[in-house]
């Protein structure tokens, strides 16, 4: 059977229950950082002698759950952690052994209310970070356990389930009541926050991979005399255009001059309708506000005005005078024309393609 593993119990079968799951379901053995991260995990719930069946490895769109712990009407989502160190970079990261990860608080509160906001059981989703081997990481904005006396005492609060109670969650669906563009034209309050925290209590929180690639883009901008681009692919719904509207947020609010690319006029105009008379302090500006529809331009258009086409530049001079651009994203960069990929080099700004 594919992921999630559901456990009634723990025996000696459960560690290889994840491992075939894990290949049925991507088709590759399990690293071996995974499997080591399995069996610890395995160990310390042996110890709890819990009565809760527990799901482990469910997936939430592209990321998975450590594990959740099933109550009738309420669930605890547990994201653990066997870091031996951990160091806030910024906002949304972590440098934890040598290794840059998305902030353990940032995924776990975006596991709970993805699950809140999009699940059709109906279960109230509760959260929980468990660093079983590590006391250098704090925050306020989760419950961090630190051993397994401490996991114990939270499950005290979850009464034993059957799995009628699991099937709720493992049989539930993700219904996507709303979409991220539609959020932004209703939400009009965060745009001097960083954007990838503010949307974040509404269910549209990064992934792990996501959240690092917009640290990395950030650290890119920040070295002006880096000349990294990116490439980023992912298959369809796995987030892209989530990714590309919250870099194109995420770096004008802090002052970078970003444009947002597209080649599909219906989704061009359905963004731009709704960031239409939303406006943003430019930091290295507070006098300048920007409206931030301006930004938003097509490319590979076929007649020369197009963001990397040949008369783009006079165009960018005459409406914008001596600003330099910082980023461009091209959301569906398998779109784009051969001229515009030759040209994509030139000039100092930075550049992201999504595909």
């Amino acid at each position: 059977m594919p992921l999630p593993v559901i456990l009634q119990e723990i025996t000696q079968n459960s560690f290889g229950d994840l491992v075939t799951s894990y290949k049925e379901t991507f088709k590759e053995d399990p690293s071996i950082e995974q499997k080591n991260a399995w069996k610890k995990l395995l160990e310390i719930f042996n110890t709890l002698n819990t009565p809760h069946p527990i799901i482990m490895e469910y997936p939430i769109f592209t990321d998975r759950v450590d594990a959740i712990f099933v109550d009738e009407s309420k669930a605890l989502i547990l994201e653990a952690k066997g870091w031996k160190q951990a160091r806030r970079k910024d906002d949304i990261t972590v440098e934890s052994d040598g290794e840059l990860r998305l902030d353990p608080c940032y995924q776990l509160n975006n596991y709970v209310t993805k699950m809140n906001t999009f699940h059709s059981s109906g279960i109230r989703f509760e959260g929980a970070l468990f660093l079983y081997n590590t006391n250098d990481y704090s925050s306020s904005e989760c419950e961090v356990l630190r051993n397994p006396n401490d996991l114990k005492v939270k499950l005290k609060n979850y009464s034993p389930r059957s799995r009628q109670d699991v099937d709720k969650i493992v049989n539930g669906k993700f219904v996507l009541t709303t979409d991220f563009v539609k959020f932004l034209a209703e939400t009009k309050n965060f745009l001097q926050q960083s954007i990838a925290k503010a949307i974040l209590p509404y269910g549209y929180g990064l992934t792990e991979e996501q959240g690092l690639i917009l640290s990395k883009v950030l650290n890119v901008l920040e070295d002006r005399a880096s000349n990294k681009n990116f490439l980023v692919r992912g298959g369809s719904g796995s987030g892209k255009s989530l990714l590309a509207i919250t870099l194109f947020l995420e770096t004008l609010s802090r002052g970078y001059f970003t444009i947002l690319s597209y080649k599909n006029q219906r989704l061009l105009n359905s963004i731009k309708l709704s960031l239409t008379g939303l406006s943003l302090n430019k930091t290295n500006d507070r006098d300048k506000v920007q409206a931030l529809s301006q930004f938003i331009m097509f490319y590979s258009t076929g007649f020369g005005f197009g963001v990397g086409e040949s008369n783009f530049s006079d165009w960018f001079k005459e409406k914008f005078g001596d600003e330099k651009i910082d980023l461009v994203v091209y959301d569906e960069a398998q779109r784009m024309t051969t001229n515009v990929i030759k040209k994509f080099s030139q000039g100092k700004s930075k550049r992201v393609f999504l595909r």
